[in-house]
């Protein structure tokens, strides 16, 4: 009904189910469908054929049905296929983080690169994203060039304060990136970077040897992750909490922390990444 701008949606799809024209029901009540794929592939063929200018504005129209729905996930794939940068760029700008945090890295990685680069660079959130996945995948080159091309485009930003603090740490520079981070107060309106910020300040203090600092911050970054449902700065938190019991030879609490942050990992499909290291290298210890 959203894309015909029609009423007699529902009759129509009964319809064809009936007279058996390649559609597929995908659950047992019957309120979703799909076409046979190669059925729905010649559809599509003959409509781009026919009709050259209906699919994108078939797709804007799927992107802002599914995004009022709440399906971020379908919503931006229809807004980047209709063309639409400003829709895309919008929604990706509100939804990344969430399959960031479940550790979807090449999700919010494609979903990027079919942005300009003008516009990512134009965008507080859109930067700080092309920031977040340089890092967690390594590339400290695109970390710098990212915030570079942000700092000069958009008014300072809290978010990438505290990734460019990231960047530092990242790069070894360890007590400068505390010392950043200490002149930073992240607004607690935004518990993704408050829970960042916590947590970098927790495992650079726990580097530079001050542990019980570190420990109040990775509790403290621990639990926001936890109450924001973001599992990789949890695992992280849990992690490095882990190594810290173990270097005091608390292992009862050690062994607590590792199987929490284990039981995260598997949750996230994140084993291969960099944050599961730390419950890995704590159970190491353990054994």
């Amino acid at each position: 009904d959203a894309l015909t701008g029609q009423a007699d949606g529902a009759r129509l799809i009964g319809e064809i189910y009936r007279a058996n024209l390649f559609l597929v029901p995908l659950d047992d009540e019957h309120r979703w469908f799909r076409y046979h794929h190669l059925f729905g592939d010649l559809l599509r063929h003959e409509l781009a054929r026919t009709a050259p200018d209906r699919p994108a504005v078939l797709h804007r129209r799927a992107a802002r049905w599914f995004a009022d729905r709440g399906d971020a996930a379908e919503a931006i794939g229809h807004a980047i296929a209709s063309g639409d940068e400003t829709l895309s760029g919008r929604l990706v700008a509100a939804h990344w983080r969430q399959p960031f945090n479940a550790g979807q890295l090449e999700t919010v990685r494609m979903w990027l690169d079919a942005l300009p680069a003008e516009l990512v660079a134009s965008d507080a959130s859109l930067s700080a994203a092309r920031a977040w996945v340089a890092l967690d995948t390594g590339r400290l080159e695109e970390v710098g060039a990212a915030l570079d091309a942000a700092e000069t485009s958009v008014p300072p930003d809290t978010q990438l304060m505290v990734l460019r603090a990231l960047e530092m740490y990242k790069a070894g520079d360890v007590g400068g990136a505390a010392a950043r981070l200490r002149e930073i107060s992240p607004s607690t309106d935004d518990p993704f970077i408050a829970t960042v910020h916590r947590l970098v300040q927790g495992i650079s203090w726990m580097w530079l040897g001050d542990t019980d600092r570190a420990r109040e911050l990775l509790v403290e970054a621990a639990r926001r992750a936890e109450d924001d449902g973001n599992r990789l700065a949890y695992i992280y938190a849990e992690g490095c909490r882990a190594l810290l019991a173990v270097n005091r030879g608390d292992l009862a609490l050690a062994d607590s922390l590792v199987a929490d942050a284990e039981s995260a990992v598997g949750q996230t499909l994140s084993d291969s990444h960099f944050v599961a290291m730390f419950p890995a290298l704590a159970r190491a210890r353990l054994g």
